[in-house]
Formats: structure tokens, C-alpha cells, sequence
């Protein structure tokens, strides 16, 4: 058996089969572990345009609850608000380290390092 991965990781949603591709609306993105999926992010209604919403799955074999951020009455403008509001529900119910985000401040740091 392969081991699997303890790693959190973003995923695309697939797309539509067939004639439904035609008419498929804005896809979402899915936070995994291995295969399992413990969050989705998804655009309010069929249109990105009203907004982004998030859901975390019940699963209480790694301690989360089920959350929806439509359900709270929050939105957010763009998916990648949505995923990391998602992903650092997640991280808390896990009990891992907030992911760190790379300041302003360090790019430019960055980009005379790499201009020398």
C-alpha cells in the first residue's frame, strides 16, 4: 500500500462531462489531504461575480467540524480570500501551524538578491 500524503494541497474542481460542459459554471477548488477532501470553495450561486463561499466537511476522525461560511453570513470577493479563510479554519481544527504568507517587505529583498 502507498503511503499517503499528510500534506495539504488545493485542487481544482473537475469539469463537466459531455454536453453539460457547454453550460458549466465557474468551478471551485477543493483543500485535500490525500484524497480525502475536508474543505470546498466555491463561487455564491452559479456566478463568481456574487461572491465566494466556503464549507468544511464534518469529520470527526481529525477533529472538524462542519462550518459554512454562507451560513455565517460571510462572503468574500475573490476564491483566493475564500481559500485561505478555509485553509486556516482547517489548520486550527488540525492543529498545525498558521501557513506563512510572505510580506511585502520581502520582496523586494528577493529581487536585489537576484539582481546581483
Amino acid at each position: 500500500m502507498a503511503k499517503q500524503s499528510n500534506r495539504l494541497s488545493w485542487r481544482r474542481q473537475p469539469n463537466e462531462t459531455g454536453l453539460a460542459r457547454v453550460c458549466q459554471y465557474t468551478r471551485g477548488y477543493d483543500l485535500r489531504i490525500g484524497n480525502d477532501r475536508l474543505a470546498s470553495v466555491g463561487p455564491n450561486g452559479r456566478h463568481a461575480e456574487r461572491g465566494w463561499n466556503w464549507y468544511a466537511s464534518e469529520d470527526t476522525d481529525r477533529g472538524i467540524a462542519w462550518k459554512n461560511s454562507a451560513a455565517e453570513g460571510r462572503s468574500f470577493a475573490t476564491a483566493e480570500e475564500a481559500k485561505a479563510d478555509a485553509e486556516s479554519y482547517i489548520r486550527g481544527c488540525l492543529g498545525l501551524p498558521a501557513k506563512r504568507r510572505p510580506s511585502s517587505k520581502e520582496a523586494p529583498a528577493t529581487a536585489e538578491k537576484e539582481g546581483k
